[in-house]
């Protein structure tokens, strides 16, 4: 397939193709004309660290400027999904699961890591947690697919999402200002405003907020008041640019961000099956090989369910749809976050000084009422929904970190680029539980405090052999600790990473590269807590080996782009997510529940196709697209063992006791081999084309679709059915009326046009039952169909 496109690509190849177009010299003088690769534009990128136009860069990489932004819907990080082939977000709660060709983050805490690392104006965004910040001002997002790691270091295993902001303007008064009112009661407002203060010297102010109603309805009190994923969000920055000369500028960022929301949970807000394990005495364990499968919620409190432990606090109403429950529980979802980027860049001539600086404090509560229900499942105790033994967890960190990069300029034979890096984040992280409705934390002398550190130095490089062809190369060395204070020192040592490719032009505007390169993602320790349960006190450091090939190509005139990869990915030592029932205060036996820790699995090997193309043809019309197909698997991968799924498919013995199985060579376990990783779709596509009707030569028309389909894949790593989300398709309409005159804009859209609930993740892990081990589901679905309308002016 791609001999051909590459063949059909050669042939089409024109002297129309050849001529140059002048390119900004940076990603903002792109910004600043307009540009948007998708809408017929060059749109110029910095993902490799050095402004460069993106159709150059021997890598996958998409790029969505302003208008792809717009076009797409896309206001915070869950539909990025929807316009870059091959991602996957998933998310629950307010912590995001990024999956890209089939790498996917699981655990989420200060002691996890991600494995597509996300950066914010070039600094890295520490936590999961953080990833789900609704997007301000955004000049461009760009997105890496593939190990990324000799620039951009650890945790950028799986590939890189780059959000950049606005920067400041010196040449007039500028700005703009939308709002959208929708369903559920939704108004969201933001605004920037440029000011040119002189001629070297300009301010830019960016304020949003929004709320509106939960999307999913609570129906244990009358109103909204109690709904689950609600909206609350205000975010406020201020940038200042200083360019003194043509050879030196600063720009310093200041954010503030605040979300006050009701939680949807951690691992999902509703209970879709589980698997029962209903015992044998005649067994060692006294379990049976055997489970038995019920669909719902499986231990809902109250003498009406089978797994019942107490007589009190029986629920009276069972969920309708994903859409429609009823819980009884107080939630909350709170992230304040203070962020400060400084950046400066010095061009002596034959290479650019860069250096970035940033600072972050970011504080987060989560509780969510942990029985999935209207009634209490621990009234034995005495306790109820405003009184119980656990609610959730809060967090508080902060981190710093610091780049210094010096790269060449020009188009010269031999183009280079070498850096230092450091980072450093402590973050304390505790357990509470409900007093009168108020989260308390434990009064233990037991807390989770993490630090964790990394330093590295790197250099990237490029060399022209003949006209046309280069090749490349970069090492990247790591140094990376994490430790528990009062604990264990783990996820640390010294790693080399590195990359080397291969890059033709045989014709202008036709790209044709290979790469192979490595990655990890860092190991870390446990909490205290979970060690004593039984969890192992460090986990080691995850690793890829990538080898990619690839075209990149303009045709007819520039109005078709059409891009694609084939890839190989050979991840190891992939860490795993794993519960153990670990009690958060020892003086309360009540407070033993299931919690995750992390440990090492094993192999996934991956290995797939994408491909992407723009077509715009004229003024009119315009198509983006992609498909993205995937092969994605695991090798040897074991976690701990679920007695409630029994002996299921002989991937785990639950009839001998650990002791017996190693003394038969065995190892204890649930074995993964040959499942599926969460979100990995084998086959994935999405569509967005559009006409602009122009009424006169200041207003047009433009009614739009976007199309998503996905066939079935598995919300979590475990494929059991219960889990899986069949093939699917979503559809997005847009028309919008522009008045370029007056810089007036009016859009209506609807998003999911069919209502269709889509499974985005699940976890199943096993709550202790005093009856029978259970393995439960526990689910996150998607954004039902929205609407809403948008009135923009921008000046």
């Amino acid at each position: 397939m791609f001999s051909g496109v590459a063949v059909a690509a050669l042939c089409a190849a024109s002297p129309a193709i050849a001529q140059e177009k002048t390119k900004p010299t940076t990603a903002q003088d792109a910004a600043k004309s307009g540009d948007d690769g998708r809408f017929g534009g060059e749109i110029i990128v910095t993902a490799t660290k050095r402004a460069e136009n993106v159709q150059s860069i021997p890598a996958a990489v998409t790029a969505l400027g302003e208008e792809s932004l717009k076009s797409a819907g896309i206001v915070d990080p869950t539909r990025i999904g929807m316009a870059v082939p091959g991602v996957r977000i998933g998310f629950s709660g307010t912590e995001a699961r990024v999956a890209i060709r089939g790498a996917r983050t699981n655990n989420v805490g200060p002691q996890a890591q991600q494995v597509v690392g996300v950066f914010n104006d070039g600094a890295y965004v520490a936590t999961v947690g953080q990833v789900m910040a609704a997007y301000l001002d955004v000049n461009r997002i760009e997105v890496l697919r593939g190990p990324q790691g000799t620039l951009y270091g650890r945790n950028t295993f799986a590939g890189a999402i780059n959000i950049i902001s606005n920067e400041p303007k010196f040449d007039r008064i500028s700005g703009n200002a939308q709002v959208t009112y929708g369903d559920y009661n939704r108004i969201r407002g933001e605004a920037a405003l440029n000011l040119p203060i002189s001629d070297t010297f300009a301010i830019r102010i960016s304020a949003l907020g929004e709320k509106h109603d939960g999307y999913i309805i609570n129906t244990f009190l009358d109103g909204p008041s109690d709904d689950l994923r609600n909206e609350n969000v205000q975010i406020g920055r201020i940038t200042a640019k200083w360019k003194p000369s043509s050879s030196f500028d600063a720009t310093i960022r200041y954010t503030k961000y605040n979300r006050d929301i009701n939680n949807d949970g951690p691992y999902g807000y509703t209970q879709i099956g589980c698997y029962q394990n209903l015992g044998d005495p005649s067994t060692a364990t006294g379990l049976s090989a055997t489970s038995v499968y019920r669909s719902g919620h499986c231990f809902r409190p109250g003498p009406d369910s089978a797994a019942s432990t107490g007589p009190t606090g029986a629920s009276k109403v069972t969920d309708v749809s994903p859409y429609n429950i009823s819980r009884d529980g107080p939630s909350r979802g709170l992230a304040k976050g203070d962020d400060v980027n400084l950046q400066f860049n010095y061009d002596f001539g034959p290479a650019t000084v860069s250096f970035i600086g940033a600072y972050n404090k970011y504080r987060s509560l989560s509780y969510y009422d942990p029985d999935y229900s209207d009634g209490y499942h621990y009234g034995q105790y005495g306790q109820d929904s405003l009184n119980n033994f656990f609610a959730g967890y809060d967090n508080d960190q902060k981190s710093y970190s610091t780049e210094l990069r010096v790269a060449s300029n020009g188009e010269t034979r031999f183009k280079w680029l070498i850096g230092g890096y450091y980072f450093r984040q402590s973050s304390i992280n505790d357990f509470g539980y409900l007093a009168n409705g108020k989260y308390t934390r434990y009064n233990t002398n037991i807390r989770d405090s993490f630090v964790s550190e990394s330093k590295a130095v790197f250099a990237n490089g490029s060399f022209q052999l003949i006209e046309g062809l280069r090749v490349s190369g970069g090492i990247r060395y790591n140094n990376d600790s994490q430790k528990l204070i009062g604990g264990a020192n783990g996820g640390g040592g010294n790693k080399v990473l590195w990359k080397a490719g291969l890059e033709y032009v045989p014709a202008p505007d036709i790209l044709l590269y290979a790469n192979v390169s490595t990655g990890y993602r860092v190991g870390g320790v446990n909490g205290a807590q979970l060690v004593a349960a039984g969890a192992p006190a460090v986990f080691g450091p995850e690793t890829v080996t990538a080898y990619e090939a690839g075209f990149k190509t303009q045709l007819f005139d520039r109005t078709l782009t059409l891009n694609g990869s084939l890839f190989v990915n050979r991840y190891r030592n992939m860490q795993a997510q794993s519960f153990v029932s670990a009690c958060l205060d020892p003086n309360n036996p009540a407070s033993c529940i299931a919690s995750e820790f992390t440990s090492n699995g094993g192999e996934i090997n991956s290995k797939g196709a994408e491909i992407e193309f723009n077509w715009r043809p004229g003024k009119s019309f315009f198509a983006n697209g992609s498909v993205s197909l995937l092969d994605a698997k695991f090798g040897n991968y074991l976690v701990s063992r679920l007695n409630g799924l029994g002996n299921y498919q002989g991937r785990q013995d639950v009839t001998r006791t650990n002791a017996q199985i190693i003394a038969a060579g065995g190892t204890p376990g649930l074995q993964l081999r040959g499942w599926r990783p969460a979100l990995a779709p084998t086959l994935s596509a999405t569509l967005t084309t559009g006409y602009v009707f122009d009424i006169d030569d200041d207003n047009s028309i433009t009614p739009m679709a976007q199309i998503y389909y996905s066939n079935k894949y598995w919300s979590y790593d475990y494929n059991l059915p219960g889990s899986d989300q069949s093939a699917f398709a979503k559809l997005d309409l847009r028309l919008t009326w522009r008045n370029k005159a007056k810089g007036l804009t009016v859009e209506g859209f609807v998003e999911n046009v069919t209502n269709k609930a889509v499974l985005v993740r699940s976890v199943i892990f096993k709550p202790d039952e005093a009856n029978f081990p259970t393995a439960s589901i526990q689910a996150n679905y998607g954004d039902p169909r929205i609407w809403g309308v948008r009135v923009g002016v921008s000046f």
